[in-house]
């Protein structure tokens, strides 16, 4: 498997007028270079499979996914403690802790990120229990601390997350200083509560939901998460509903995968997806995956793009189809163009996850206290 390249950074900003209570936050689109795909395909997919027996074992010890790091990474802004010490997170609904790097952390993949320094917040709390955070590449570990959180100028209080002091090599490579999960708490490290949780008893939303709008365009700025409901300027048509398998992760079920007309599984004995902002394409089992890039079959030098056929996912008695557009990502350079898969898969997989792929073609809503997922067709500006 190959990550997947664009090219340029494109910062993707934010203005919209919203009901009160519902907080908006601009997303940042971030696109990695050739350099880097190697890399941060071997993390992502050897991080996976570790996570998995949370789905069936929920007494478990959780062990979070290695996220979003080798394509396209959709980022935002947030800030720790008074007067805020900001930071760029990946907003994951894959896992369910927030960290940020510590000042303490001066080597490995602190290097050149923001760091935490409670000593200049007058309203850090010190907790002061340990943290570890394993991946597939190396780990986070840490203590964790207590103080406020800010989100597009909301405050959460007493927010408990972790000051990583050791982080793997592997995160100096990233355009990230740490991650915020929009899980659920069943998943979460030493049993934190995750912030949204804390937005919800606090108040500081008006449903215990939040919603996320994926930009497919380099240089639109029009990405964003909603926190508190859903914004209509970023859908068409209805939403349309599914039931969580597990309230753990956001994990559905799936009735049918096809590529074009041809089905490449009913789902007879069950498939189990998530619908994971934090992935950046949609991962399926090796099988599967091999069924679809055989039907599919790519042209590297992008000659049979326009004559692709659509991946469809079967959800909740609904089709959605996804498109040439989204599942693949197209190269151009002076040398021509260059096409590759915004699809993959790995050994011993059990499941699918619903990644950024996906996500760009449906605005996608999180309903927390129902515990369920809501698809609608995004819409894209021209």
């Amino acid at each position: 498997m190959k990550a997947l390249l664009i090219g340029l950074v494109c910062w993707l900003g934010l203005s919209v007028a919203a009901p009160a209570n519902v907080i908006t936050v601009p997303l940042t689109r971030v696109e990695k270079n050739i350099k880097m795909r190697d890399s941060y395909a071997k993390a992502k997919l050897a991080g996976w499979h570790k996570g998995m027996p949370q789905l069936f074992k929920p007494g478990a010890t959780p062990v979070e996914p290695f996220k979003n790091y080798f394509d396209v990474e959709y980022v935002g802004n947030i800030s720790v403690g008074s007067p805020g010490q900001n930071f760029v997170v990946v907003f994951d609904t894959g896992s369910s802790n927030l960290w940020v790097p510590s000042v303490t952390c001066t080597t490995g993949g602190c290097v050149g990120k923001d760091t935490y320094n409670h000593k200049k917040s007058t309203t850090y709390v010190p907790n002061g229990e340990s943290f570890s955070i394993q991946y597939g590449t190396g780990s986070t570990s840490g203590i964790l601390s207590q103080d406020i959180v800010q989100i597009a100028g909301v405050t959460v209080k007493n927010q408990v997350f972790g000051e990583a002091t050791v982080m793997a090599e592997f995160f100096q490579q990233t355009p990230l200083d740490g991650i915020l999960g929009l899980a659920f708490q069943e998943i979460a490290v030493d049993g934190v509560v995750p912030v949204f949780d804390n937005m919800i008893s606090q108040n500081l939303v008006s449903q215990p939901v939040f919603s996320v709008f994926m930009d497919d365009r380099s240089g639109d700025e029009y990405s964003a998460l909603v926190l508190g409901g859903t914004d209509q300027q970023y859908y068409t048509g209805d939403i349309n509903w599914v039931d969580l398998f597990m309230a753990n992760y956001w994990t559905i079920t799936l009735e049918q995968v096809s590529v074009g007309s041809n089905v490449i599984t009913n789902c007879w004995f069950g498939c189990f997806a998530i619908v994971d902002t934090g992935t950046s394409i949609i991962i399926g089992p090796s099988d599967d995956m091999d069924d679809i890039m055989s039907d599919i079959n790519l042209d590297p030098n992008c000659a049979n793009l326009n004559s692709l056929p659509d991946l469809t996912f079967k959800i909740g008695g609904n089709e959605y189809a996804v498109p040439p557009q989204y599942y693949v990502l197209q190269t151009t350079n002076s040398s021509g163009s260059y096409c590759e898969y915004a699809i993959g898969s790995m050994e011993g997989m059990p499941m699918w996850v619903l990644g950024d792929t996906f996500l760009r073609a449906y605005y996608t809503v999180f309903d927390h206290t129902n515990e369920r997922v809501g698809f609608a067709t995004a819409k894209h500006r021209n």
